[in-house]
């Protein structure tokens, strides 16, 4: 079985970013939030990534 690609949505508005995730999870992918570039650099240095898009 293959895993779930993983996607971290970052986005400083909750809202949005919670409609993002909420989004991304029921077409099928694993998903986490982050609040804004501080939050997205320790999820990066703690799960390691393979492509970032800005």
């Amino acid at each position: 079985m293959q895993a779930k690609t993983h996607i971290l949505v970052v986005d400083d508005d909750e809202e949005i970013r919670l409609l993002l995730e909420e989004y991304l999870t029921k077409a099928g992918f694993q998903v986490s939030g982050a609040e804004d570039g501080v939050e997205m650099e320790l999820f990066i240095k703690a799960r390691g990534i393979r492509i970032s898009f800005c």
